[in-house]
């Protein structure tokens, strides 16, 4: 797949939130972190992607999912977490990314963890590699570290992505 680059210049003010679905996928003490190492500041964040217009929720959970870790699942592979609702401001406060964020645990076993075909991005990492990581995303701490699936959130936070 080829990797998109992000430049303050080409982020157009939609005038609506972006839906994205994200994934918590853990396996044997691990889980799968994304790394952004092209932008101004290396960040990390969920496996995501965005649903096609058109597209069903569950064909657009397999279609990301797959285009994240060439692993094509199931349908009953993803359950449900929670929704967050996230604004990302750059530090001069310019509203970057407006997110609406449905978050699935993807469900695999060891077999399915062999065939993966990770995009370059893409980790597995366990708990104590990832609370070292620098500037991690703030769904990373609540859905990984702390574990926090309450059904809402909201929240804004500063990166300088771009």
């Amino acid at each position: 797949h080829d990797q998109v680059v992000t430049t303050i210049d080409s982020v157009k003010d939609i005038g609506f939130k972006t839906f994205f679905v994200g994934f918590v996928c853990q396996l044997e003490n691990k889980y799968l972190v994304k790394e952004h190492p092209k932008g101004k500041t290396n960040f990390y964040n969920l496996p995501s992607g965005k649903p096609i217009f058109g597209e069903s929720i569950s064909d657009a959970l397999i279609r990301t999912f797959d285009e994240n870790t060439g692993l094509k699942l199931k349908t009953n592979n993803f359950k449900y977490l929670c929704l967050h609702l996230k604004t990302i401001k750059t530090s001069s406060g310019e509203a970057l990314f407006d997110d609406a964020f449905a978050i699935y645990e993807v469900r695999i076993k060891s077999k399915d963890k062999s065939e993966m075909k990770l995009q370059k991005q893409i980790k597995w990492l366990n708990l104590n590699k990832i609370k070292k990581l620098p500037n991690r995303w703030p769904e990373v701490d609540i859905l990984i570290i702390k574990k926090d699936y309450s059904n809402y959130q909201t929240y804004e936070f500063t990166s300088d992505y771009v």
